[in-house]
Formats: structure tokens, C-alpha cells, sequence
């Protein structure tokens, strides 16, 4: 809505070391968001999901494995955002004007 579409964060983090649940929760919030990489302050610890527990290893990867199911439905989005000024993260009412349901979401 800002006009700037290419948004998202450092995961997990980008200093400091999260424990395991903000681990994961990175990951989950990142791969919703148009830009999703795993980066980090040289001076932080192992960042890449292979270095963790497995029970955060296999968390984080079904995050990424999500974000690939959505890979055509993103790459359509960034073209859109590209070609037409059409934000790649926008509200409900954009894509559906007509319903009142969309209208009225307020959370």
C-alpha cells in the first residue's frame, strides 16, 4: 500500500541468537512476506537451519517448503507488482472490492 512491494525481513534475525521458537518463528512470518532470506550478523551464531535441532530444522524447512508451493502464485505477484504498481502483500479488499466480507476485516 506504500508503494514500496519488495519487503521482509532478516531471518532469523539479524543479531543475536534467537532460541528455538523465535527460530521458528522467523522462518513461518518470513516466508509470507515478498522478500525470504536467511541472513546475519557475522558475530552471530550458525544461522543456517542445518546447524539446529532437528525438531527446527524440520519446522523451518516446511516453512521454505511452503513458501516453494507458492513459488508460481509469487513470481505472478512480483510481476504484477513490477508491471502494474499492484503491491505484492495487500488487503483483502483489493482483490475482492465487491464482497463485504473483505471490506470489514479488521485484524
Amino acid at each position: 500500500m506504500s508503494g514500496i512491494s519488495f519487503v521482509g525481513v532478516d531471518v532469523p534475525g539479524f543479531f543475536g541468537d534467537p532460541d528455538d521458537e523465535l527460530y521458528v518463528l522467523f522462518y513461518q512470518l518470513g516466508m509470507t512476506l515478498p522478500f525470504f532470506r536467511a541472513h546475519g550478523h557475522v558475530k552471530s551464531y550458525a544461522r543456517e537451519p542445518y546447524l539446529q535441532t532437528l525438531e527446527v530444522l524440520n519446522l523451518a524447512r516446511d516453512a521454505i517448503k511452503f513458501r516453494y508451493s507458492l513459488i508460481h502464485y509469487l513470481y505472478t505477484a512480483f510481476e504484477r507488482a513490477s508491471n502494474d504498481g499492484i503491491p505484492i502483500m495487500r488487503p483483502l479488499w483489493m482483490d475482492f472490492p465487491d464482497d463485504p466480507l473483505a471490506t470489514n476485516i479488521e485484524n
